[in-house]
C-alpha cells in the first residue's frame, strides 16, 4: 500500500483527548514537552492537564502550535512503528508541516529527546511571534476569528465577497484552499465577519457551512510578514538534513529535498496562501492515494472524504 502521512495545521491539537498517543515509543516526545513547558513557562505537568483530558481547555498561542506539533508526531510514529504503515511521501499542513520535516529526520534523528527539543522550541517561538501579527492584539474567539472555512463554495465567491468589505473594516484575502470547493478567508476580523455575512446573505451559503477555525493570528496573509521575518531568523542557525522520506511541501506545492528550499518553504508559507489541495494533487501525481491522517481532527477526515482521488485509512 503506498501511504501519504498528513499532518494537519493548527487547532487540531483541541479535538478530543490524546491520552491514546502516550505508549513506550512516544512517551519521550510528551516528557521532553513536559520539560520544555516547565522549564520556559513555569507550567508542570502539562500534557495531562490539558492534552490527555476530556475536560474543555484553551491554549496559549504558543503552546497551541506545540501541541499540535508532539500530538502529530506522536501519531504518525505509533501509526509507523506500532500498526506498520509505511510512509511513501509526507504532506503537512502550515504548522503540521514541522512535525512532517521532524518525522522524516530532516532535523536529525526523531528518537533523540534534543532533536525533539530543538523543535518544540522552535513551535513556541513560532506560536509568539503569530501572536504578534494579531491586529489590535486581539485574540480570537467562534464569534470572532481570524479565519473562515467555507464548504461547497468556490473560490471566486470568496474573491468576491472580499471585493465587497468596506476599506474602513480592514482587509482579508483567500488564505487557505483544502479543495475545489473548500476555501478560507483570512485577515482582519471585522473584514472576515463581512465577507462571510455577504456569502451567507448573497449567495446563500448555509452557515453551518461557514466555520470559523480558530487559528491565533491572521494566518496566511500578508499580515504576518513579521512573523515570516521572525522564523526566517529563527531558522537561520538550525541545521537541516535531506529529508529521509518523501516530503511534499505546500508553499512550492512540489516535493523536495535540498535542505535551504525546505527552510524557505517552512517560512514562505507563513504569509501566503496555504493550497494544501495542491500539495495533495502532487503526491496524487506521485501514484500514491492512501491518506494516513496524523488527527483525529473530523475537519480533516470530512474533508479527506469529499475527495475523489484519495482515500482515508483507518
Amino acid at each position: 500500500m503506498l501511504s501519504i502521512f498528513m499532518f494537519p495545521g493548527q487547532a487540531a491539537q483541541i479535538q478530543a483527548s490524546e491520552k491514546e498517543l502516550l505508549t513506550p515509543a512516544t512517551e519521550y516526545i510528551y516528557e521532553t514537552f513536559d520539560d520544555v513547558l516547565r522549564a520556559r513557562y513555569g507550567i508542570s505537568d502539562y500534557s495531562h492537564t490539558k492534552i490527555f483530558t476530556h475536560a474543555p481547555v484553551d491554549f496559549d498561542p504558543s503552546e497551541s502550535q506545540a501541541a499540535n506539533f508532539v500530538n502529530s508526531l506522536a501519531r504518525a510514529i505509533i501509526e509507523e512503528e506500532e500498526k506498520g504503515r509505511e510512509c511513501d511521501v509526507c504532506i503537512g499542513d502550515s504548522a503540521g508541516e514541522h512535525a512532517m520535516t521532524a518525522f522524516a529526520g530532516v532535523h536529525g534523528d526523531r528518537r533523540n529527546p534534543q532533536t525533539v527539543r530543538q523543535c518544540i522550541e522552535l513551535m513556541l517561538n513560532r506560536g509568539e511571534w503569530y501572536a504578534q501579527c494579531r491586529p489590535n492584539g486581539e485574540a480570537p474567539t467562534k464569534e470572532r476569528p481570524y479565519t473562515m472555512m467555507f464548504i461547497g463554495i468556490e473560490k471566486f465567491l470568496l474573491e468576491n465577497a472580499i471585493a465587497q468589505i468596506p476599506p474602513e473594516l480592514g482587509k482579508a484575502w483567500v488564505s487557505k484552499s483544502n479543495d475545489a470547493k473548500s476555501n478560507g478567508i483570512g485577515g482582519e476580523i471585522l473584514a472576515v465577519k463581512y465577507a462571510a455575512d455577504y456569502l451567507v446573505s448573497r449567495h446563500n451559503a448555509p452557515k453551518r457551512y461557514c466555520i470559523p477555525v480558530l487559528t491565533d493570528s491572521p494566518v496566511h496573509t500578508p499580515l504576518m510578514e513579521k512573523a515570516r521575518k521572525g522564523m526566517e531568523k529563527e531558522l537561520e542557525p538550525v541545521e537541516f538534513h535531506p529529508p529521509e522520506k518523501k516530503v511534499i511541501m505546500m508553499y512550492s506545492g512540489k516535493e523536495e529535498s535540498d535542505p535551504s528550499r525546505i527552510k524557505q518553504c517552512l517560512t514562505g508559507i507563513i504569509d501566503s496562501t496555504a493550497d494544501l489541495n495542491r500539495s495533495i494533487a502532487s503526491a496524487v501525481s506521485m501514484g500514491f492515494k492512501d491518506v494516513v491522517l496524523t488527527t483525529v481532527c473530523r475537519m480533516y477526515k470530512k474533508m479527506i472524504k469529499r475527495r475523489k482521488d484519495v482515500k482515508p485509512v483507518d
